[in-house]
């Protein structure tokens, strides 16, 4: 994979010795994942009869790494919504929210829906909201067919919805779009896109959809903030953004 110079220069200066570890990683299959809904089947009798090869991901009980370069899309289990192919790294920002069950949750950029299918295991309600609505429709689509009762889907832009709902959430997800670094490996065709522009607009957009996004979560709540990328200023900056607010 030949990386952009500008992106190779940004990479060496924030891994500096791990740089050619980086490197070798792209050139390394990506790794699969799959979420149990455990609404409808254990964790354990899945396992036993899913069919593909799989182990522990070792971070949660009910999520699996798929060991084998298999689709599984023609698989029952995922037909009859009681699994759901996931990222392993996008498994980790519902984990870390820790959910007890009876919390209200705001997926905020929600499509293709894989965190909401994880926080709908856990908890009392989750909305799920994405702003391009065929993306949210998908994300509907797939609410449908692991069969949550407890979700509901909407396509707004998070400044209409902290008017609607503020205040009003124990938990906030933000999956924010981004740049998209950590993608290459699995999409090099996202190399194309990549531009110090494209960086700083992404960073800019985020800082306001974590504004929106504090004003709907109730005082004492959690913000979860992720991306799929490795740019200082989408992360670690976009974070001090929202704590020095």
């Amino acid at each position: 994979m030949i990386l952009p110079a500008e992106y190779a220069a940004r990479m060496k200066r924030l891994l500096g010795a791990d740089y050619d570890r980086y490197v070798e990683a792209l050139a390394r299959p990506p790794v699969r994942g799959i979420t149990v809904n455990t609404d409808k089947i254990s964790a354990d009798e899945f396992a036993r009869n899913f069919g593909f090869p799989i182990k522990p991901s070792g971070f949660s009980d009910d999520c699996f790494i798929l060991t084998a370069d298999v689709k599984t899309g023609r698989s029952p289990f995922h037909h009859g919504g009681a699994a759901y192919v996931q990222e392993p790294g996008a498994m980790l920002p519902v984990i870390a929210a820790d959910l007890r069950g009876d919390e209200r949750v705001l997926d905020l950029c929600a499509a293709p829906g894989g965190k909401t299918v994880q926080a709908a295991k856990k908890a009392a309600f989750v909305l799920a909201n994405d702003v391009d609505y065929g993306r949210a429709r998908i994300l509907a689509g797939n609410v449908e067919r692991m069969g949550f009762g407890n979700v509901a889907v909407c396509s707004h832009y998070p400044d209409y919805l902290e008017n609607a709902v503020t205040g009003f959430f124990d938990v906030v997800i933000v999956d924010a779009p981004c740049s998209g670094e950590g993608m290459f490996r699995k999409e090099p065709a996202a190399l194309g896109g990549w531009s110090e522009q494209s960086v700083a607009g992404c960073a800019a957009r985020q800082k306001e959809i974590l504004v929106s996004a504090d004003q709907m979560l109730r005082e004492g709540g959690k913000l979860i903030y992720s991306t799929c990328t490795f740019s200082v200023e989408e992360n670690e900056e976009a974070a001090a953004f929202l704590v020095n607010e």
